[in-house]
């Protein structure tokens, strides 16, 4: 999602505050490399995909709603192999 990823006002889309050159997204001059054997999706050992009480009932139809619960963070065993470059 480098470069154009939302638009910016280059090419028309006026997205977000006047002035800016780039809105969301990489900017041109910008490169992000992952390396993808050093990171990890940690989940959290209470909130694994774990239904929330009470069930939410629906006052117009016959259904009910089920929340799920989860929680984590993305995490990085060697940060040193990850890699940015910019101009």
């Amino acid at each position: 999602m480098d470069g154009g990823y939302q638009g910016s006002l280059l090419d028309g889309n006026n997205f977000g505050a006047a002035g800016a050159a780039v809105v969301g997204g990489m900017t041109a001059s910008n490169m992000v490399f992952l390396n993808t054997n050093y990171l990890y999706l940690m989940t959290h050992r209470d909130r694994d995909m774990v239904p929330l009480d009470p069930d939410r009932f629906s006052v117009n139809q016959d259904a009910m709603v089920k929340l799920m619960a989860w929680a984590g963070n993305l995490c990085a065993t060697n940060c040193f192999l990850q890699g940015r470059i910019t101009t």
